[in-house]
């Protein structure tokens, strides 16, 4: 506190001081300043931060689907060969079977190549077709009772064969009208000998489990 004192001739005035404060603009825009820093630096980081999280989920987005993309594509070369190996099994079992077997309600196998692991069996020619197509193709025919009863006749005929007359049991395992082919006067000729399985004759009633494809024994005559 300070004070100070005036005269104007004989009259005196005093003056006091009791306080004094000073202020300034700049201390105003300083103080602005610093939090408009620490608010964008603060932003910044946050955006900073979003992008580096949606840069990191992208990238490892990417890199599983690469990772998927990879599994299915050997997945699917892995049951490529599969097949290409089971294709080629089956096909040399039915040669080996069929190449050994004679009967007029059986299919004759005429020859057979190979070229780039792509199998072509050949057959006599069978002019009426399968069974299949036959009563359920695109033109079905109505199968008399009597060509029904050749049908089902030659066909037990070439199963007696197949199990009871041969040098050994041979199970087709796989009987059904797609396979059942017909020559011009309707003889059933027996064909598809890729799930067929030789057994001895001693094995008696001895199964090999299930086999089969679709269709197998769903002949509606």
């Amino acid at each position: 506190m300070f004070g100070f004192i005036a005269a104007a001739g004989t009259n005196t005035e005093e003056h006091r001081l009791l306080s004094w404060e000073l202020s300034s603009t700049l201390d105003i825009e300083k103080a602005d300043s610093k939090i408009g820093l620490v608010v964008g630096i603060s932003v910044s980081g946050f955006v900073l931060l979003i992008v580096l999280v949606h840069t990191i989920v992208v990238v490892w987005s990417r890199k599983q689907r690469k990772k998927k993309d990879r599994d299915i594509a050997n997945m699917i070369s892995i049951n490529e060969d599969l097949e290409r190996e089971a294709a080629k099994e089956r096909v040399l079992n039915e040669v080996k079977i069929i190449s050994k077997l004679r009967h007029r309600n059986m299919v004759q196998l005429i020859g057979w190549c190979n070229e780039k692991n792509e199998f072509l069996l050949i057959y006599e020619l069978v002019q009426n077709g399968s069974l299949n197509s036959q009563l359920f193709g695109k033109r079905p025919h109505l199968l008399s009772w009597d060509i029904r009863y050749k049908i089902a006749l030659g066909l037990a005929s070439a199963l007696l064969y197949l199990h009871e007359e041969w040098d050994q049991c041979v199970l087709h395992r796989d009987i059904k009208a797609s396979n059942i082919m017909l020559d011009s006067d309707f003889n059933v000729k027996l064909g598809d000998f890729g799930l067929a399985r030789v057994m001895n004759h001693e094995h008696g009633s001895h199964t090999t489990g299930l086999a089969g494809t679709f269709g197998s024994w769903h002949m509606n005559m």
